[in-house]
């Protein structure tokens, strides 16, 4: 994991990490984003309009989904980061 650029090697798709974790894990595990992704539509299916991720941009804070950061990402987009960063939780911090 360390290898791949992660902060830490213990979740590689953490509900905590932000924008800059959720992209390196879509770079370097695309499989693993994409089962990701799947799996959070299937939850916004259940519950509306939720996300793992928050879309903090000019001073807003709304709801931003993985399909919608790989899109995002993908037309090359500067993502400004969240507060969580790459640090995740505090499991990941041990």
């Amino acid at each position: 994991m360390y290898d791949l650029g992660f902060e830490h090697a213990n979740c590689p798709g953490c509900v905590k990490g932000g924008i800059e974790h959720w992209i390196r894990v879509l770079i370097v595990m695309p499989d693993r984003y994409a089962y990701a992704e799947q799996r959070e539509q299937e939850l916004r299916a259940d519950l509306g309009d939720v996300s793992i991720l928050r879309d903090r941009r000019n001073g807003g804070n709304r709801p931003m989904s993985l399909e919608e950061l790989r899109h995002r990402h993908e037309a090359g987009e500067d993502l400004q980061p969240t507060l969580f960063e790459e640090q995740g939780c505090a499991f990941c911090a041990a």
